[in-house]
């Protein structure tokens, strides 16, 4: 198969899954123990969303978390609606 990049790709492979819930993960995404529980509450509540974790920034050498520095959470459904949001 020829190269397809990333967003082709990803569209294939959610076009083509059959599960309940499709999850993307990208190579600098390093997940930790039980991480799928959190993602699946806020998906079960709308099924229609799209969630994302909060990102915390790794050191690039070491893969450690910074822990003075994280990204924050974000939601937004197939209508486009989007807003910020705690546990």
């Amino acid at each position: 198969d020829k190269r397809q990049g990333l967003i082709r790709s990803k569209l294939r492979g959610g076009n083509t899954a059959k599960g309940d819930v499709i999850v993307f993960l990208d190579a600098h995404v390093k997940p930790e123990k039980n991480w799928i529980g959190p993602i699946l509450k806020h998906v079960n509540v709308n099924y229609k969303r799209v969630v994302v974790p909060i990102i915390p920034i790794l050191d690039g050498d070491t893969w450690k978390e910074n822990d003075s520095v994280f990204g924050v959470k974000m939601m937004f459904d197939w209508t486009m609606f989007f807003n910020w949001f705690e546990d």
